[in-house]
């Protein structure tokens, strides 16, 4: 008995057709792994109350670019001072109302032993208004209302002391504030103009000494001036 030859080949034909059809399917390239992020860390600064947005780029071995998939860890001491959060290659970084220096560290899903460290700085906002002080710019004492001198030794060379700073009244500056001396002073630069405004009630020991200042006006309400306050200053003629 003799099976029809067709029905044979019929069968081998599409077994084979098929064979080689869900072989191809099933091949699928190599996924990419992270090697290297663009740079070797990165920096975002802002002020309280803005949302900063970071875009990361990363390559594979081969030098190709890849499509990150973020994730982010932020270290505990850090947690109270900021949010950060990821979605593709994008991170979205968001202060808790503080002015503070924070960081957190960023790997790709592809590759979790390849990460690069964040740094993140928010600033209290400045005032436009130069009698209107924050303590990202003022070494302040809230409980006693007194001004220390600048949070930055690089200071200007003239300088407004504030009415307030962080909405309470500055009434008093410290001794030694904005005194330049080329052994411990308190500014790096030498003030040459200085307003001191209304409600100021004293100045401190040697607070501007050893600056260039020509001219001074004393507000009506200064009640107590301290010792050497503009002692140095050698072109001070009023």
């Amino acid at each position: 008995m003799f099976l029809p030859s067709f029905g044979v080949n019929q069968v081998f034909a599409t077994d084979s057709t098929s064979e080689v059809r869900t072989s191809s399917e099933t091949e699928t390239p190599a996924s990419k792994k992270l090697t290297r992020f663009a740079e070797k860390q990165y920096s975002v600064e802002g002020v309280v109350g803005e949302q900063k947005e970071l875009v990361l780029r990363g390559f594979a071995e081969d030098g190709s670019e890849l499509d990150l998939d973020l994730e982010v860890e932020i270290p505990d001491g850090w947690k109270p001072y900021v949010d950060v959060t990821a979605k593709g290659n994008k991170l979205t970084i968001r202060d808790k109302g503080k002015a503070w220096s924070s960081q957190c560290i960023v790997n790709d899903k592809s590759n979790k032993d390849v990460t690069v460290r964040v740094y993140i700085e928010f600033k209290e906002p400045v005032s436009e208004d130069p009698f209107v002080g924050t303590l990202a710019q003022w070494n302040f004492d809230k409980t006693t209302n007194t001004l220390k001198g600048f949070k930055d030794k690089n200071n200007p060379t003239e300088v407004v002391i504030p009415k307030t700073i962080d909405g309470i009244p500055v009434k008093h500056i410290d001794k030694d504030a904005f005194k330049f001396s080329s052994f411990g002073g308190k500014v790096k630069n030498r003030i040459t103009k200085l307003t001191i405004p209304e409600g100021i009630e004293s100045t401190g020991y040697m607070s501007f000494q050893g600056n260039d200042l020509s001219e001074i006006k004393l507000p009506k309400s200064l009640t107590s001036l301290g010792g050497r306050s503009f002692y140095g200053n050698t072109n001070l003629k009023r």
